[in-house]
């Protein structure tokens, strides 16, 4: 949180940085004592084998595919949007396919 890095970086008071940011000064310091959901622990985990695949070399995993290996190997049932908003928010695309499919038309003017 910015209001965090000013008060350690530049030692601005955290009352007028709290005013700027127009929050309470309470909230502040519930989220500085805020703990992490089972959800966000969870989601952690997740993103953790996510990224530990890819650099195994599976860039060829899409968030399909990864979720089928995710219910396989915690046998759960993540949902498909779970983990494609995950693999979104990390960055992790998969790298495709490079199959060239030719149409038939193309086909005819060869011969």
């Amino acid at each position: 949180m910015a209001i965090h890095a000013l008060h350690h970086n530049d030692n601005y008071s955290i009352s007028l940085l709290c005013q700027c940011a127009g929050i309470a000064r309470s909230a502040y310091y519930k989220w500085t004592q805020r703990t992490p959901t089972t959800r966000q622990q969870e989601n952690d985990l997740i993103l953790k084998e996510i990224s530990e695949l890819y650099e195994q070399g599976h860039t060829n995993y899409g968030y399909r595919k990864m979720t089928r290996y995710l219910n396989e190997k915690y046998n759960t049932q993540y949902n498909h949007k779970r983990i494609y908003r995950l693999m979104k928010l990390a960055s992790l695309q998969s790298g495709g396919s490079s199959v060239i499919i030719k149409s038939p038309t193309n086909n005819l003017n060869e011969e």
